[in-house]
């Protein structure tokens, strides 16, 4: 009964929110078409402007729309609905410190993050893996994710693929102003606040959001004593990008990306914590130069990044049981250049240099702290690379390209790039590619308290290959979509752990290979203009080896089978609709009692999530966001909660 009065309210607050008065919405209500079709441009796949139909790649987009339909929540979220991606964690408890990525079965760190263009990491993690959750929704205008090996034209950490963030840029529009309000479940609120357009050749885009919350244990209370106290959370983001047009050919651009995330922790698995907190500060502060040439452009980048993590657990006594502060920091420079050279052929390349460094403090008790000085946990990488992008060859398109890599540990290596496809009638595209990608241990692995006792960990090197075939059958209305693909690792960086025998040893090793395979299916519809129609399936398979070649644990939290279906519709300018379906398969996780490594087999679950969207008057959009409507009880990681239903109702003004 209490679920179904809660269901009700909620319902209820939605009905409230979408009455209407009667005027007209604007045409981007409407706009419910996914653009999957092979006309859609693309930038990620190339790092230029090129349609899908050219390009052999597998690249999906999360478009504004879709954006502008998930105000109610987050990145990892929105993510975790596409193809091929398993965000383990993204339900739970916003208050919890731990959630990976998991693109294509990759392990977490195996997915390049980029903020507009430019790789991000986080130098102080134990995978490099980025907190895609410290990115507020609001400050994104799209989102472009790349699949298969892509360490050409990214570097290392392009294992698996490449996500690009591009946020919300100028308009050449005058100024106006936006109001986000939201409140929701679990005493989750959110206000924000942006500011964009263009004054003379100056350019801004300024977004502030908050967003807080009080939701239940991260931890699960597996005795059921209900003495879990409940842990909050609180985020505040900062985004700006602006655009100075300095000639008619030269422009810089400046984007600053500022987020903090404090809010209280748990001791692990079925471990609740009553006076753990965490504050984390994450940084992106870059430069870029544009100059456009007679035919071609030149690219400058200059940034950094910076993640600092500050943890604290103090008893009731007083005393500090464990303090942790950790900082990493990233610097890059990067110089691009993209020429046609003819009709048919066009260069794209570049050099690429990368530095980081991490300071670690950690003190458990009264024992002697561990500490990572930044002037012996670093590294550096310098790359050259280049790629010819052989096109308007009737339908055969062709990029062929290399990176030649210097690492300051670990010397020279080469990653290379063919990707041959071929388009029939302008609407039926198949395609092959095969590339390499290199991946150094992180800092952590290497200099931390459980680095290799021999010293001698060696960087992670992967062939993966695609083929597949992306089919307009029917144009703008019927697209479908296949590619298989397989991984090969060798040397792949693992966590040992000799259980039951002491002395306890802990230290990162080499696996001897990693072997991952996998399918993935799409079918987007566009029958009606006022419905669309998406439906995928993802399956994924892997087997890891050690040393001694002896299969070890793979694929932790993350399934073999995954299918989701998206519907949306919008039944009158006043009103759209939206349903969202995934299934996510049987999977394996650990969690660790003491000393003692358990292992537990997580059981398949459903989700379903319903977001509705008004536009009564022209400045004005009220939203209704529920999720895991048939109130599913599942598991994402050992040992944590997930939310049951919930929802998020909220306002958008715009001040012209």
């Amino acid at each position: 009964m209490k679920k179904l009065t809660t269901i009700a309210a909620g319902l209820g607050l939605a009905q409230l929110a979408l009455i209407s008065s009667g005027a007209l919405a604007q045409d981007t209500t409407r706009t419910i078409n996914s653009q999957t079709d092979l006309e859609q441009v693309v930038v990620t796949a190339t790092r230029s402007a090129k349609r899908k139909a050219e390009v052999g790649k597998v690249v999906r987009v999360i478009t504004s729309e879709q954006i502008q339909r998930s105000q109610g929540r987050t990145l990892p979220e929105v993510l975790n609905n596409v193809a091929g991606i398993t965000y383990s964690g993204a339900n739970n408890a916003q208050s919890n410190t731990s959630a990976s990525l998991f693109l294509r079965g990759a392990s977490a760190g195996n997915t390049l993050i980029l903020i507009d263009g430019i790789p991000v990491n986080d130098a102080q993690s134990i995978s490099n893996e980025y907190d895609l959750k410290s990115i507020a929704i609001d400050q994104i205008e799209r989102v472009e994710i790349l699949k298969g090996g892509n360490s050409t034209l990214y570097g290392s950490d392009a294992v698996a693929g490449v996500i690009n963030i591009i946020t919300k840029k100028p308009t050449n529009q005058d100024l106006n102003a936006n109001v986000i309000l939201t409140a929701g479940s679990y005493n989750a609120n959110k206000q924000a606040i942006g500011l964009n357009g263009s004054v003379g050749k100056t350019g801004i885009a300024f977004n502030y959001s908050h967003t807080g919350s009080k939701e239940f244990s991260a931890a699960t209370d597996a005795a059921g004593d209900k003495n879990f106290d409940r842990d909050g959370y609180d985020q505040h983001t900062l985004s700006f990008n602006g655009k100075q047009q300095l000639s008619e050919r030269l422009s810089v651009n400046t984007n600053i990306q500022l987020s903090n995330n404090n809010g209280m922790s748990d001791g692990g698995s079925f471990a609740d914590d009553k006076d753990y907190t965490y504050d984390r500060t994450h940084f992106f502060g870059g430069i870029t130069g544009r100059y456009a040439l007679e035919n071609g452009i030149i690219i400058m980048n200059l940034s950094n990044n910076t993640v600092s993590s500050k943890f604290l657990n103090r008893p009731d006594d007083g005393s500090s049981a464990l303090t942790t502060n950790n900082k990493g920091r990233i610097w890059q420079a990067d110089l691009f250049v993209n020429k046609p050279l003819t009709s048919f052929l066009e260069l794209n390349s570049g050099v690429n240099y990368r530095s980081s460094n991490s300071d670690q403090f950690s003190q458990y008790n009264a024992y002697d702290p561990e500490i990572l000085e930044s002037e012996n946990a670093k590294s550096d990488i310098s790359s050259v690379f280049t790629s010819v992008f052989l096109k308007n060859m009737g339908g055969f398109h062709l990029e062929l390209g290399g990176r030649y890599n210097h690492h300051s540990k670990y010397g020279d290596n080469f990653t290379y790039t063919f990707n041959p496809s071929y388009l029939f009638w302008n609407r039926y595209k198949v395609f092959f590619n095969a590339s390499s990608a290199f991946k150094a241990p992180t800092l952590y692995q290497l200099h931390s308290q459980y680095r290799n006792p021999d010293g001698n960990l060696k960087p992670e090197i992967t062939q993966t290959y695609d083929a597949g075939l992306d089919l307009d059958i029917i144009k703008r209305k019927l697209n479908f979509n296949a590619t298989v693909f397989q991984r090969l690792t060798k040397d792949d960086v693992i966590y040992f752990y000799s259980e039951n025998v002491a002395p306890w040893k802990m230290y990162y090793k080499n696996g001897r290979k990693q072997n991952d395979k996998g399918l993935e299916l799409e079918l987007n519809a566009h029958p009606l203009q006022d419905l669309n129609i998406s439906v995928w399936y993802s399956f994924i398979k892997g087997k890891a080896t050690d040393e001694n070649g002896a299969e070890i644990e793979s694929f932790l939290r993350r399934p073999k089978n995954s299918f989701g279906w998206s519907a949306g519709y919008s039944f009158s300018k006043l009103l759209s609709f939206n349903m969202m379906y995934k299934y996510t398969g049987h999977r394996v996780d650990v969690y660790y009692e003491g000393f003692n490594r358990r292992s537990v087999d997580l059981k398949s679950y459903t989700l379903l999530d319903v977001y509705l969207q008004s536009q009564p008057i022209k400045n004005i959009t009220f939203f209704g966001d529920f999720k895991n409507v048939l109130d599913t009880g599942y598991v994402e990681w050992a040992g944590y909660n997930t939310r049951g239903f919930n929802f998020n109702a909220g306002i958008k003004y715009l001040v012209r």
